[in-house]
C-alpha cells in the first residue's frame, strides 16, 4: 500500500475492512459513531475507485445513517452531478443516497453562485456538462459548458 498522509489513514482504517474477514471494523466504527453525529467523505478513491465500492464504505455508511448519524460525500470531480454520484452510490450499494448530501465541485460552485451572488442569473461557461446542470439546477442561465465548445485540437489565438 502507498504511504498516507494521517487525513487519509484516517479515512482508509475507518472504511476498510479487515483484511480476514472482510467486514468493517465495527469496533472503530462503533466509536467514531458515538462520538459524532457529522462525517464528511472524498468519494474518489475513498468511497469508490472508479466503479467498484472500496472495500465495504456503503455498508459503513448505511450503518452510520440507521443510527440517525448524517453522512455527505464531497467529490472534486466535475463530470458528475449530484444526481449521477446518487446514481452510482445506489449501484454500489448505498440503501437511499440523497441528494442534498452529495457535494461535488459543479454544484458547490452552482449553490455558492446562488448564495453569494443573487444577482447572477446569466453566465457564460467553460466546462462540463455537469457544470450546467448544476447552475441550471439554481435557476442560471448558462451559455456554454459544452464539452467541446472549442475544438481542442485548434490553435489557440491571442487578438
Amino acid at each position: 500500500m502507498e504511504n498516507l498522509g494521517p487525513q487519509e489513514q484516517v479515512a482508509h482504517d475507518f472504511l476498510n475492512a479487515n483484511e480476514k474477514s472482510k467486514s468493517p471494523q465495527w469496533t472503530d466504527v462503533k466509536q467514531l459513531a458515538d462520538k459524532y453525529d457529522y462525517f464528511l467523505l472524498d468519494c474518489d478513491g475513498v468511497v469508490w475507485s472508479g466503479s467498484d465500492q472500496v472495500d465495504s464504505a456503503f455498508e459503513v455508511v448505511n450503518s452510520l445513517e440507521s443510527q440517525g448519524k448524517h453522512v455527505y460525500f464531497i467529490s472534486n470531480n466535475a463530470r458528475k452531478t449530484a444526481s449521477d454520484a446518487a446514481e452510482k452510490m445506489t449501484k454500489m450499494g448505498l440503501k437511499d443516497p440523497k441528494l442534498d448530501h452529495i457535494y461535488g465541485s459543479s454544484s458547490i460552485l452552482a449553490k455558492t453562485i446562488r448564495v453569494k451572488y443573487p444577482e447572477i442569473t446569466k453566465v457564460f461557461g467553460i466546462g462540463m456538462k455537469s457544470m450546467r446542470t448544476e447552475l441550471e439546477n439554481v435557476g442560471i442561465e448558462v451559455i456554454g459548458c459544452d464539452e467541446h465548445l472549442f475544438d481542442p485540437s485548434a490553435p489557440i489565438r491571442n487578438h
